[in-house]
């Protein structure tokens, strides 16, 4: 009796993972990972959502587009980030019950500022300190890295170029919780210090809840990371990292919804004296998810860089579409 017993509580946990997932598809928050060359080129990490257990193919193409402005100076050191940032990324799934298998291929390129007009105006509108963006023309594109007991590093802009590209493995312990193990691989084409130079991994787990029943889910992440020092200046890089996430997704009229979603992932870099390299990421993700019928669940955001001190890009747009 305790067998049968058993036998149908296995084969009543598929068929949850099977038919909720189904249920709850659109309830995931988008996926982030920072596009910053700061972190992006030390860490695997981001914001993995909960992927659907439903036994099909999965995908998502996601545009993100950001402005971003790190001038520092201090006693032997100094970082110059000036320009925009663009990364286009495919990522292709596939759940098989409880196992689901995971790739993503992206595209990046930096190019001048062609937004700071914008930003500025944009921050100003919220009263943020603007001085480091009105002491330099609008318009540039600058990266270069000058740190103690070093040569100065300047990183080329490159053009249009294959990214990292990541693959995933991931496990559903239930319908609501997932982990998975990220493997991102040295693939990036464009020029030295944009991309990582050695594999990088990372462990994570998402679990998501319904606040209000069919109005208001929440989902939360957190994770850990290895890479190994590589390249120019890895005397200063950090191998070992965390990261967590916590947001909502709130259902405004049938289908539509609004999302925030803040994230946080440690420092990827150390005893540089600039809190570009050495502080935390912190951002904030947020906007509207907008679906039609049985089509494909579209993704309206912005993110932005709530903690000025470390690492974030200032504003990144962001459009995409999840089916």
């Amino acid at each position: 009796m305790n067998k049968v017993t058993s036998r149908e509580s296995r084969v009543a946990s598929v068929l949850l993972l099977l038919v909720l997932p189904g249920l709850l598809e659109a309830q995931s928050l988008p996926a982030w990972r920072s596009i910053s060359p700061i972190m992006a080129s030390r860490s695997a990490l981001g914001f993995q959502p909960i992927v659907t257990a439903v036994p099909r193919w999965h995908g998502s193409f996601q545009f993100d587009y950001g402005n971003v402005l790190e001038q520092q100076t201090r006693p032997n050191a100094d970082i110059v980030l000036d320009g925009e940032l663009m990364r286009a990324d495919l990522t292709i799934s596939h759940s098989f019950g409880r196992w689901f298998v995971q790739g993503a291929v992206p595209l990046e390129s930096a190019q001048a500022g062609n937004l700071d007009g914008f930003i500025n105006w944009w921050h100003g509108v919220f009263g943020f300190d603007e001085t480091t963006r009105e002491q330099r023309p609008e318009g540039l594109y600058e990266y270069f890295i000058s740190l103690a007991d070093s040569n100065a590093v300047d990183r080329d802009q490159g053009g249009l170029a294959l990214g990292d590209t990541r693959l995933t493995f991931g496990f559903h312990h239930a319908a609501n919780w997932q982990t998975t193990l990220i493997v991102s691989l040295p693939t990036n084409g464009r020029p030295d210090g944009w991309g990582l130079q050695t594999v990088a991994l990372g462990l994570s787990t998402t679990a998501r809840a319904e606040v209000i029943r069919d109005r208001l889910t929440w989902e939360g992440s957190v994770g850990a990371g290895y890479t190994p020092a590589a390249g120019r200046l890895e005397e200063y890089q950090r191998t070992t990292f965390v990261n967590a996430s916590a947001g909502l997704r709130l259902r405004v009229i049938g289908q539509q919804a609004i999302y925030t979603n803040l994230l946080f992932h440690s420092a990827a870099w150390h005893n540089t004296t600039l809190p570009a390299l050495d502080n935390q990421d912190i951002s904030l993700d947020f906007g509207f998810l907008l679906k039609a019928g049985n089509g494909p669940e579209i993704v309206l955001g912005m993110v932005e860089d709530p903690y000025p001190f470390g690492p974030a890009v200032d504003l990144v747009l962001r459009i995409g579409a999840r089916w």
